[in-house]
């Protein structure tokens, strides 16, 4: 499940959607989307998003399966370079 996706990030600027919290940062409803594949490889975990992911370069477009209100939705993610906070 999608847990955060802070502003000005790839997955923010393509849609992607995370968890409701309130300002304390304390979970309001899990309604974040579930990532399901990337570029049609099944994932079953974060790790391999982040592998499938990772093996991309900034600029390239991945397209993320995800469940959204009980439906699928295909979200095309350009990636960026990461900076480190």
């Amino acid at each position: 499940m999608v847990d955060e996706v802070p502003a000005g990030t790839a997955g923010a600027r393509a849609g992607l959607r995370g968890s409701l919290r309130n300002s304390r940062g304390q979970l309001l409803a899990p309604l974040g989307d579930v990532i399901v594949s990337v570029d049609g490889q099944r994932v079953r975990n974060s790790f391999d998003v982040i592998r499938l992911v990772a093996a991309k370069r900034p600029g390239q477009t991945v397209t993320l399966r995800v469940w959204r209100n009980k439906k699928p939705v295909d979200v095309k993610v350009t990636l960026q370079k990461r900076t480190l906070q």
